[in-house]
């Protein structure tokens, strides 16, 4: 009896170890089955529990996906794109098959990181309200442990910033029907209390057809309703600076309060001027740059000449663009933003409407003049403010807005260039 129960508890042990080690012995009470058969069928089962056991202690088997509802995170190697506190992945719906974005964020770190994420996904919600074909579609909100995930639709078309900085720049025809959408996007936010406060051409994405969608909000600014039977948001006078350099108003790098539906028509201009120009009309709206600088000179003239056609003349190029869209920069980059046009100004523009319903207007007014050539004395004067003509003097080097001296070299403009977003919920 007593090797009876030591066999028993061996055998016992065994199964509690995932492994099976009993290869089967002769037994009179399966008298059908040879013992051969039986023997080789034991082994096999034993060899299969073996390797099982191996891949799941080393970690090679296959991992199940992570479902988050409906669903999962698809090829978790495939990141559409990657920031400071996240990243954005690829994922399916399980119910309807089609390809999903979803964004993973790390915020059990910092109390600030999960405010901002609740936040965020306040505003998207927000947004589904009456839905606009412009703003990615929010899908999903999830809490996985450590880790929180967005789930919005996949726009496989890429950023509107890759296909500009790669030297495919629309016509003045096709531009008008992208930004349109852009405005539409913008417009739909305005609309529901919804400042997105980085407005940029990599925040635009194109879905499989090519519409334009605006994405991105985590920097975005929730207005407070306004009570009473009007309607509407209430008026906030904004501190916080964020967004990216060269997209940025001039009233936030000068650490005013703000307007945050003002503030964006001023960066959606500078993502208009960016997308048929191929270059930002600043390297930043402050005093850092000289262009900028300029510009404000010549908007403070009386009558104001245009800021569109002087960026162009600083590197002795025509303007290229028609009365209409001259005309609506120059009032989307109004340095002061009582001045500047607001954004249902910009959607009734005449630049916008269909060249058959277009007024006749003036013609377009002669471009600044130009100023006779400084000595070599006078610009080596250029930190004191010295007025030159720096299109035929300078040459910029891109170091925070600087140039440096390099008499007869023509002068190049600040070409585009990814940017970080100074994010309001560091540490």
């Amino acid at each position: 009896m007593a090797e009876k129960e030591k066999e028993r508890e061996k055998s016992v042990g065994a199964a509690k170890s995932g492994v099976l080690i009993d290869l089967g012995t002769p037994s009179t009470d399966n008298a059908t089955q040879s013992w051969p058969r039986r023997a080789a069928r034991d082994a096999s089962t034993w060899l299969e529990s073996l390797l099982g056991s191996v891949d799941a202690w080393l970690g090679t088997g296959a991992q199940p996906a992570l479902a988050l509802g409906p669903y999962v995170i698809e090829q978790p190697e495939h990141v559409y794109g990657e920031g400071g506190y996240g990243r954005v992945l690829r994922g399916l719906d399980t119910m309807s098959g089609e390809q999903v974005a979803i964004k993973e964020l790390q915020v059990a770190s910092s109390e600030r990181r999960r405010s901002a994420v609740v936040k965020e996904v306040a505003i998207l919600r927000r947004l589904t309200d009456g839905a606009s074909p412009h703003v990615i579609a929010f899908k999903g909100y999830f809490e996985r442990g450590e880790k929180h995930y967005i789930v919005m639709e996949a726009c496989t078309g890429g950023e509107l910033f890759d296909k500009v900085a790669g030297g495919d720049l629309p016509s003045e025809d096709a531009g008008r029907g992208l930004f349109a959408q852009l405005v539409a996007g913008v417009r739909h936010a305005h609309d529901r209390g919804v400042a997105h406060r980085d407005l940029k051409l990599e925040n635009v994405l194109a879905d499989a057809v090519g519409a334009l969608k605006l994405a991105d909000f985590g920097l975005a600014h929730l207005h407070r309703a306004r009570a009473g039977a009007g309607g509407g948001f209430e008026p906030e006078l904004l501190k916080e600076y964020c967004g990216s350099k060269s997209y940025c108003p001039p009233e936030m790098l000068a650490a005013q309060p703000y307007d945050a539906f003002v503030a964006d028509v001023w960066s959606l201009g500078v993502c208009l001027f960016a997308l048929l120009a191929g270059f930002f009309p600043f390297e930043e709206a402050g005093n850092r740059d000289w262009r900028f600088t300029r510009a404000a000179k010549l908007q403070a003239q009386p009558g104001g000449a245009s800021t569109t056609r002087a960026i162009f003349a600083f590197y002795s190029r025509p303007c290229p663009f028609s009365a209409e869209l001259v005309t609506l920069l120059d009032a989307m980059l109004a340095i002061e933003p009582a001045r500047r046009l607001d954004l249902q100004g910009v959607a009734a523009s005449t630049w916008l409407l269909p060249p058959d319903q277009r007024p006749a207007g003036p013609p377009p007014p002669p471009p600044p003049p130009a100023a006779a050539a400084p000595s070599a004395a006078a610009a080596s004067s250029i930190e004191e403010g010295a007025e030159l003509d720096l299109s035929t003097t300078l040459v910029y080097r891109g170091a925070g807005g600087r140039a440096s001296v390099d008499e007869g070299a023509p002068l190049l403009p600040p070409l585009l260039s990814r940017q970080k977003a100074k994010s309001r919920v560091e540490g």
